[in-house]
């Protein structure tokens, strides 16, 4: 069986009225959720004077037609869905398919969909089912190489979302099941190989996997839409020598068809309070609301014992920081975030801005947190998010909280309240008050836009050269 066919013939005929209610209302969570997040990856690097991003699409001078969020430039569908991508994942705060795909779908697939859309006048409603598709094919292709995918080094935002991003704008270039096919089988061939080191390494090309993906997804049906073809994404005898084949040691290629019309991958999603790595979302919480309910300062504290699930310990709890340490090395450090949340009772994009970075008081107290795994913790993971955390004072009290299920976790998803909030404060660093209320009102009716771009413009603003 031809599982990417099967695949793109489903896709390729899905409309808004086939999205179940749940998965709507959670795809116009995601398309707010990705532009604030976007906007706010704009406002702190326009805040710490780093430009290299409009920079570098203002080098390649390509056509304005799609708006670079939160620089007041405009460039190709493929620039801004590289330069929109990017920006959503500097503050590594994007929505997650973790328990799944283990990816973060709304840095690329609302980024290359979105630019597309703007350029070509799409309206709304063509946007959220294009979305909803492409969150659908990352889904399932990430569950076709998950979770060896992930453990052989290979970032899903990066690979994985290329699929997603293709199958979106193939949508809304209206591609029937062949071509659906082929740009499937298109982004599986050109997607760029995200690794694990430029993730966890704190080098400063980290959020590149976002807009690479978008970029190139959009790169896959432009050449689709002129007739270019591809084999499946599983592969054809005798090697198999395609996507899900070659970045798997179990490679699953049966997730890409299995209920089909009735598992909805966006069902997934889980949403990220913090601007953290994923895995930090549970300890920050508990260390700010410790160091809240208790008075805790800085100086009061001797030691920090974090117990959480095994993953958190293995990829973010050993990670220490100094005064030399990017944005980026301290967003995947767990001692980080629980030190900077007790320190200022609080965990935004400001703990990371270059004061707090260089605070040599701030790493000191991250070297007094100790991270292992607590027993049990594991047993409902990835589902629930599991944390707690010991704080002993040097007046020799010790305070202590554990939760089951942390905050934006799917278990314990953030509210649309509270998604909304998130959108206006990230946003509303740079673009006027009321027009982000309003576009946010216009984002959650998304449907009943004319053209997408006219909630775009809401969200533009003034450009800093």
């Amino acid at each position: 069986m031809n599982h990417t066919a099967e695949m793109a013939g489903y896709l390729s005929q899905l409309t808004r009225d086939q999205l179940p209610d749940d998965v709507a209302n959670t795809i116009k969570h995601c398309l707010l959720d990705a532009l604030g997040v976007i906007l706010g990856g704009a406002a702190y690097l326009r805040e710490n004077d780093d430009l290299l991003f409009a920079d570098y699409v203002r080098r390649l001078g390509d056509r304005e037609e799609s708006t670079v969020l939160g620089f007041g430039l405009k460039s190709s569908s493929r620039s801004a869905a590289f330069a929109n991508g990017s920006l959503a994942e500097v503050l590594d705060q994007s929505d997650c398919m973790y328990a799944t795909a283990k990816t973060h779908p709304g840095s690329s697939i609302v980024p290359g969909a979105v630019s597309f859309a703007e350029a070509h006048g799409s309206s709304g409603r063509d946007l959220l089912t294009a979305i909803a598709v492409g969150y659908e094919a990352t889904g399932r292709a990430g569950m076709a190489v998950q979770p060896t995918h992930w453990h052989m080094g290979f970032q899903a935002t990066g690979t994985v979302n290329t699929i997603g991003v293709a199958a979106a704008v193939g949508h809304l270039l209206g591609f029937g099941s062949g071509k659906m096919a082929n740009v499937l089988g298109i982004a599986g061939h050109i997607l760029p190989i995200s690794n694990g080191d430029g993730i966890f390494k704190g080098y400063t090309v980290k959020p590149v996997h976002g807009g690479q993906s978008a970029m190139s997804g959009i790169q896959a049906a432009l050449m689709a839409d002129l007739g270019m073809t591809a084999g499946p994404l599983e592969g054809e005898p005798p090697r198999h020598h395609a996507f899900i084949r070659i970045t798997s040691s179990e490679p699953n290629p049966e997730a890409l068809t299995d209920g089909l019309g009735e598992t909805w991958y966006a069902r997934d999603m889980a949403f990220k309070p913090y601007p953290t790595g994923l895995l930090d979302q549970g300890p920050a919480e508990v260390a700010i609301d410790l160091a809240t309910r208790h008075g805790i300062r800085a100086e009061d504290v001797e030691d920090v014992l974090v117990s959480t699930y095994s993953n958190a310990v293995k990829f973010t709890g050993g990670h220490y920081t100094d005064v030399n340490s990017t944005i980026y090395d301290c967003q995947l450090s767990l001692p980080y975030s629980v030190a900077a949340g007790i320190l200022d009772r609080q965990l935004t994009w400001e703990q990371y801005s270059a004061r707090h970075l260089r605070d040599p008081a701030l790493h000191d107290l991250v070297s007094r947190v100790k991270v292992v795994a607590g027993e049990g913790m594991d047993k409902n993971y990835p589902r629930d998010w599991p944390v707690e955390v010991e704080i002993r004072l040097r007046s020799g009290k010790t305070v202590k909280r554990r939760i089951e299920k942390a905050w934006g976790s799917p278990a314990r998803p953030m509210t649309q309240a509270e998604l909304v909030t998130k959108f206006e404060q990230l946003a509303g660093r740079l673009v006027d008050s009321g027009k982000v209320r309003k576009a946010a009102q216009k984002l959650l009716a998304i449907e009943q836009q004319q053209q997408c771009a006219e909630v775009l413009a809401l969200l533009d603003c003034e450009s800093p050269y």
